[in-house]
């Protein structure tokens, strides 16, 4: 035990040598104008010594003055706030969500904060990955920057959708939600090509921006490994893990997969929760006992053939995210005249037998 807690702090310690020679090079920023009015943030003095952007990190460095931080707080997480902000580059303004960790938190968030960061730089542009803008350490306090979604994150999208499903305004199709089944599993795929395993899919990590583009995000439990096994006491997203993480802790991107046919299934419900009836004591058992989550109402056919293709209990049997990207594209959002999401929609074939085509 003290063995493992000295390592873990001479990974803290050494976290930029880790890290060194992994990164891509740079990603292009998008910018958008930017107009609202914006105040620093105010920095309280750490008990900590201060910590600075790792030597890896500094190309993604943002002088103090190019970043502004607002007082509206967009979220909170494991390691702190995420606030509503803007990055100056080429004289514009971009307007930005930014994460904050304070150098008096313990090591291991620190650890955690600096990973996630890493992740996002390593993995390389993609349109549907949330867009890393930068960094900057100020005082004791460190803020990456990302791209601003202004929809919010996809699981109080389809909530939304829900609660106006009884009313005259506009309710989701089974089309916009393919399509966004779509964009999520292309960045699925980018990240699996990467070699990172998410591990924590979901629809509350899966944000949408103008147009309906759904992009992942939260890479706080991200690994840049083929497998991880999890030895930590850390919390887990139990009703999104697959069979083999709950059992094992064993984490590969077919394991991703697993959580992507969660996903699917908080989409065809609307934002529902998995598992709505059992305990999470009880959900293990079951699921080795063969129990899946049963076809929601209304939901097409064959998103729910995909759905348990996910939910193979062996690995090997999964589609992989190339699978259904190839599935998603050329089987339910090429097809037209789709349904309202309280509709029963058309069949549009069999998902089994697509994959047989695919190499």
């Amino acid at each position: 035990m003290v063995y493992l807690v000295r390592l873990r702090r001479n990974r803290c310690a050494q976290r930029g040598r880790q890290h060194a020679q992994s990164i891509d090079p740079a990603v292009e920023m998008t910018v958008v104008p930017y107009e609202d009015r914006i105040t620093p943030v105010d920095v309280v003095p750490g008990v900590d010594q201060d910590f600075g952007l790792p030597a890896w990190a500094q190309k993604w460095g943002i002088p103090w003055n190019n970043l502004v931080v607002d007082e509206r707080v967009l979220g909170r997480g494991n390691f702190g706030e995420v606030r509503s902000g803007a990055v100056k580059a080429d004289g514009t303004w971009t307007k930005a969500a930014i994460k904050m960790i304070r150098g008096h938190t313990t090591c291991f968030k620190r650890e955690d904060f600096i990973d996630e960061f890493w992740t996002m730089a390593s993995i390389g542009y993609h349109p549907n990955i949330v867009l890393l803008l930068g960094a900057c350490q100020h005082q004791d306090v460190l803020y990456v920057a990302l791209e601003y979604l202004p929809h919010g994150d996809l699981r109080s999208y389809l909530q939304m959708a829900r609660s106006q499903s009884d009313t005259d305004e506009d309710v989701l199709t089974w089309e916009q939600l393919a399509k966004i089944a779509l964009d999520v599993a292309r960045g699925m795929e980018h990240l699996a090509k990467a070699g990172v395993i998410h591990r924590d899919l979901a629809a509350r990590n899966i944000l949408i921006g103008e147009g309906m583009i759904a992009k992942v995000s939260d890479f706080g439990m991200s690994r840049g490994q083929d497998v991880y096994v999890q030895t930590s006491g850390k919390r887990v997203p139990l009703r999104w893990l697959a069979i083999e993480s709950m059992i094992h802790q064993v984490y590969t991107t077919q394991s991703d997969v697993w959580s992507f046919g969660i996903l699917l299934w908080e989409m065809a419900t609307l934002g529902g929760t998995p598992y709505p009836s059992i305990r999470n004591e009880m959900l293990t058992e079951m699921l080795k006992k063969g129990y899946r989550l049963p076809k929601p109402d209304n939901c097409l056919d064959e998103m729910y053939t995909l759905m348990r293709d996910c939910w193979e209990e062996d690995p090997r049997n999964r589609p992989t995210f190339t699978d259904i990207v190839y599935v998603l594209t050329y089987r339910m959002v090429s097809q037209t005249q789709l349904k309202n999401v309280n509709v029963t929609g058309p069949r549009l074939g069999n998902y089994q037998g697509q994959i047989g085509q695919i190499d």
